[in-house]
């Protein structure tokens, strides 16, 4: 089974973290890496799987390697964990 997230990445933050909703769609992460070399993609991948307490290769970046706008796959066993962490981050 597997999860899907539209986000909105803005690297080079001050503070890593959860931002407002962008575009009425994208919940928006702040990352302090560059993006430069996918590192901005790395920290992503590394800061879900630290809020979701998650093994870092059950998530995908499924489109927008290269753009701020991303949809992310994370695969788990267990969808009911990722929703009561959604509704209790937001």
């Amino acid at each position: 089974m597997s999860v899907i997230l539209a986000l909105r990445v803005h690297p080079g933050a001050k503070k890593e973290g959860f931002g407002d909703v962008w575009n009425g769609t994208y919940l928006k992460v702040n990352l302090r890496a560059p993006a430069i070399d996918g590192k901005a993609n790395e920290a992503l991948i590394h800061f879900l799987a630290k809020e979701l307490k998650i093994k870092k290769n059950a998530i995908f970046i499924m489109t927008g390697e290269t753009s701020r706008c991303k949809l992310v796959r994370i695969e788990t066993e267990n969808e009911q964990e990722i929703a009561a962490w959604w509704k209790q981050k937001f």
